[in-house]
């Protein structure tokens, strides 16, 4: 950790912040130097009058002095009112709404958390900026963080973003190919926005629950704005489409819908999640059990008619599409039992080869 202090008067020592702040590599400053850094500008200059009843400001950490609160490690004591800050890598998502709300009616400022949102354009984005350590949170598929984890990715959830609801994922076909049931294509071509991920997962469960044979299927990588124009030239027989642009898809193209993919053992799937690394979580859990806490007030206040309205702010929706938008759910706790099904969903299907303990990826204090 690093010290820093401002001036301190040396008659009647009134109280000024010292402030321990962690350092990244976790290796302590040289407090022998520090005072004497300190003791040098208490004793030059203008700070040299008054001084002669204190030659040396010795530092010791300790709770108070006087009933001042003196010492105060300012990016994780989670007290009321420390502050804090938290870099979130975020793409323009439904799932994400919750957070923005949160952010944008000040919940967080309101507990003394700074959160800078850090547009992504991709779930893989986030995750990789979380990797590399460029922020300390990342929005990402649940699928996406189990897969890091089942490679050796030391990562811990903290809280989830976004569960499916009725509509809010599904196959969308072209309005004349003649695909309106999952039977009448055996071994389809469908696209996904990333592969190996929550798309492709939803879309094999799904259709297994349907009667197809999963492995039968290609998948075709497509982002969302451009899965109408693979609908419209037959490129790929259906796409694998969540909301907004499930209805925009819908509206624009009259696309048929092919199979709801938030049903049967995808009824109620987790979709989403924000997670840090194991290191960072380690480091700074009191702040993360504040941002828990907010979180979760964040995601109780994103009812349906707030986030359709919130819609176009971060997407590229207009107001008349995003209220016909299907919204799902945002849970308002981390519950490792809910997200196991993905995991185990995962085992199933063979997009991991081992189980994954999702309890053990849980913060200490939500373990059973």
């Amino acid at each position: 950790m690093c010290i820093y202090s401002e001036y301190v008067s040396a008659h009647s020592l009134p109280c000024r912040r010292v402030i321990i702040i962690p350092e990244a590599d976790g290796k302590g400053l040289d407090v022998h130097r520090l005072t004497q850094r300190m003791a040098l500008r208490f004793t030059t200059g203008r700070f040299a009058r008054g001084l002669s009843a204190l030659a040396l400001v010795v530092l010791v950490i300790t709770p108070s002095i006087g009933g001042c609160d003196v010492f105060t490690d300012e990016s994780a004591n989670g007290r009321p009112g420390a502050p804090g800050s938290l870099r979130i890598a975020v793409t323009p998502s439904v799932d994400t709404a919750a957070l923005r709300i949160g952010v944008k009616d000040g919940l967080f400022d309101n507990a003394g958390l700074r959160v800078r949102l850090v547009e992504q354009p991709s779930r893989t984005a986030a995750l990789d900026k979380l990797k590399a350590g460029d922020v300390d949170l990342a929005f990402t598929s649940d699928v996406a963080v189990l897969r890091a984890a089942s490679s050796g990715v030391r990562l811990q959830l903290q809280g989830e973003a976004y569960q499916a609801g009725p509509n809010t994922m599904a196959l969308l076909a072209a309005p004349d190919s003649g695909y309106t049931e999952p039977q009448q294509r055996p071994a389809p071509r469908i696209a996904v926005d990333t592969r190996g991920d929550v798309g492709e997962l939803a879309t094999k469960s799904a259709m297994k629950d349907a009667g197809v044979d999963p492995n039968g299927i290609t998948f075709v990588p497509r982002p969302f704005r451009a899965m109408a124009d693979a609908l419209r030239t037959g490129e790929v027989d259906a796409a694998w489409v969540v909301e907004p642009y499930l209805t925009r898809i819908q509206k624009e193209l009259g696309a048929t819908m092919v199979l709801d993919t938030a049903q049967g053992t995808t009824e109620d799937f987790p979709m989403s999640s924000y997670a840090a690394t194991t290191r960072y979580a380690d480091r700074n859990a009191p702040v993360l059990t504040r941002f828990r806490s907010v979180l979760a007030d964040a995601q109780r206040s994103a009812t349906v008619t707030r986030v359709q309205q919130e819609l176009p702010t971060f997407t590229d929706v207009d107001p008349t599409t995003a209220a016909l938008v299907s919204i799902g759910d945002f849970p308002d706790r981390l519950n490792h039992v809910r997200l196991q099904r993905v995991a185990d969903l995962m085992l199933t299907l063979g997009a991991v080869r081992d189980r994954l303990d999702v309890n053990e990826m849980s913060p200490p204090p939500l373990r059973s």
